[in-house]
């Protein structure tokens, strides 16, 4: 799935190359690490990791790489790449900024959005089944 949010661009998603190496028995770092491999064959490696790092939170933990991609063989974003164990279940995001986009910045938005993931209810309120965002578009 992907969300775009003003100039950040949110995509997710369960099944990723090398989702299933290892099912359940293997660490966040291990799949991403085939993950990476994967991304080196099809489209080679970003122009420059700028920060490994592993949060650990209430609900998650996430295995990040703040990076400088490429597109086609141009810079083209500043992006946080995460793979986030919640519960039992694993997911991969993709959070995009423009390529200018100061690294304290994505540092500070991956990590909100991180905080975010979580494998139940916020709130009753947004869990109900007659929920309706603010902005949702009425038919």
């Amino acid at each position: 799935a992907t969300l775009i949010l003003g100039d950040l661009v949110l995509n997710f998603t369960e099944e990723w190359e090398g989702h299933d190496i290892g099912e359940n028995d293997s660490t966040l770092e291990e799949q991403y690490a085939t993950y990476e491999e994967w991304v080196k064959t099809d489209s080679g490696p970003p122009l420059a990791v700028l920060q490994t790092d592993t949060l650990t939170l209430p609900h998650a933990t996430v295995l990040r790489h703040l990076q400088r991609d490429r597109f086609e063989d141009n810079p083209a974003t500043m992006s946080a790449v995460m793979l986030a164990q919640v519960g039992a279940d694993r997911i991969m995001l993709w959070l995009d900024a423009p390529e200018n986009t100061p690294l304290a910045d994505i540092d500070r938005s991956s990590r909100e959005l991180a905080g975010m993931l979580r494998n139940e209810c916020a709130d009753p309120v947004s869990c109900a089944e007659d929920y309706e965002p603010q902005n949702a578009a009425k038919k």
